[in-house]
């Protein structure tokens, strides 16, 4: 099961790094900061009810997590399950989700303090 997610967590981390490669080179000490910013994004926008052809552009960090997904827990519920899993981190809180992580900044930020070094 290991192996699986392993090269699901490849997979993401290479096509992160060819989509977004057109910002430029990233500096070691900020790679993992922009990858999980890029996850975060890719996992929300994954289960946005509305879909946007390039969510960098549209998905910013003050971006309200209630808004981006029209105030359906359930979806967002599923994005940080899909997060949580990503990064390797345990969370089993499903209440008041949307008070938790007010923006996508506040979910970037959990993970930055919850993520297992990979």
């Amino acid at each position: 099961m290991t192996d699986i997610l392993n090269f699901e967590k490849l997979k993401i981390r290479k096509m992160l790094k060819e989509k977004y490669e057109k910002y430029g080179k990233i500096k070691k000490e900020h790679k993992t900061g922009i990858e999980i910013f890029l996850t975060v994004i890719k996992f929300s926008h994954d289960y946005m009810q509305e879909k946007y052809d390039d969510p960098l552009e549209m998905i910013a960090p003050k971006s309200k997590t209630i808004d981006l997904f029209n105030d359906n827990e359930d979806y967002f519920q599923k994005a940080l399950i899909k997060i949580t899993d990503y990064w390797e981190i345990d969370f089993n809180n499903t209440n008041n989700l949307f008070c938790q992580f007010e923006t996508i900044q506040d979910i970037c930020v959990f993970v930055e303090k919850n993520h297992k070094a990979t």
